[in-house]
């Protein structure tokens, strides 16, 4: 699931810009990665069509297989599919990096959001606005590569969301009214 918005962020204008020869991007990639395009935009394509099952699967491994889904074959798939990404994106952009934007939009998303597709949609949010405000520091702050500074603003949204989450947050949790439900 998170493939589908790594694809649609990071992998498909990535493989665009390298395909035209054009250096666009001010990030620090791998110059040989060439990911075609086609196999992106497949990435994107099935994610969305996939959902149900892929929700019940990730919530209700009983459920899904009480109700005939293949559960082997959608982990597998899952597995394969999460190993890929990780795979294509560390020849791209580094360990940490893809570390940072696997784990930190998606667990600042859950901490904000309780439904999965609320999830989804916010962990792209979070992980399109960390990598642009990091590139744009590592562009004015000239000596600060992207990669550390991408890695800096995710974790600072992810430090914000645990301390003013409205559900979870630790000062949000501290400072809360007691209620008067006697």
């Amino acid at each position: 699931m998170l493939s589908l918005f790594e694809h649609i962020f990071i992998i498909i204008p990535y493989s665009l810009c390298f395909k035209s020869n054009s250096s666009l991007l001010p990030f620090n990639f791998h110059p040989t990665v060439q990911n075609p395009v086609w196999e992106n935009v497949a990435g994107v394509l099935v994610t969305p069509s996939a959902y149900k099952e892929l929700l019940l699967y990730t919530f209700d491994r009983t459920g899904a297989e009480a109700m005939g889904l293949p559960v082997r074959i959608i982990h597998l798939g899952f597995m394969s599919a999460i190993t890929l990404t990780i795979i294509a994106s560390m020849q791209a952009v580094g360990v940490i990096l893809v570390i940072s934007l696997l784990v930190g939009p998606a667990l600042t998303a859950y901490l904000l959001v309780k439904e999965l597709h609320q999830m989804m949609i916010l962990g792209a949010i979070i992980g399109a606005v960390a990598s642009l405000s990091g590139v744009y520091i590592s562009f004015y702050l000239k000596h600060v590569p992207s990669g550390p500074a991408i890695v800096i603003v995710s974790s600072g949204l992810f430090i914000l969301a645990l301390l003013f989450s409205p559900s979870q947050g630790i000062l949000t949790q501290r400072f809360r009214l007691p209620s008067s439900g006697n």
